[in-house]
């Protein structure tokens, strides 16, 4: 019991309730026109023997297809939405780096500033002497 409820959770964090519900709406749907067009051919008695299948697949694979790009579009929407949260919250984290480094850099150079103003005193000072003397 205890692994199947752990697949059911597995199966739920990979899914999305929008593509299910999509699934659980058109697939008895598609079953129905697929079947419709298979008593519709056995009423004609198609296909025979010597006929080729590739003739009549298409047009039970096509409502399929049509399902199957419905839910690439709702998965390549999410997938587009989840890839900008991703880059969002890694710009975040860069400028939260880059502020670090700025308040970072800001009190080195208010130290090299002072030191600075610290040897400017001091040279003048000294160059004051040298003149004097």
């Amino acid at each position: 019991m205890k692994t199947k409820d752990k697949l059911l959770k597995a199966i739920t964090t990979f899914t999305d309730k929008r593509v299910d519900r999509l699934i659980a709406r058109e697939v008895p749907i598609i079953r129905e026109q697929v079947k419709i067009y298979s008593i519709d051919l056995a009423n004609k008695k198609l296909p025979t023997k010597s006929d080729s299948l590739a003739f009549y697949l298409p047009n039970i694979k096509k409502p399929f297809q049509v399902l199957l790009e419905k839910i690439h579009q709702l998965m390549g929407a999410m997938r587009a939405k989840s890839e900008m949260q991703t880059l969002k919250e890694n710009y975040a984290k860069e400028e939260t780096v880059l502020i670090a480094k700025k308040v970072e850099l800001e009190q080195d150079l208010r130290i090299l500033k002072k030191d600075e103003r610290k040897l400017n005193n001091n040279l003048s000072h000294i160059i004051r002497n040298w003149h004097i003397s």
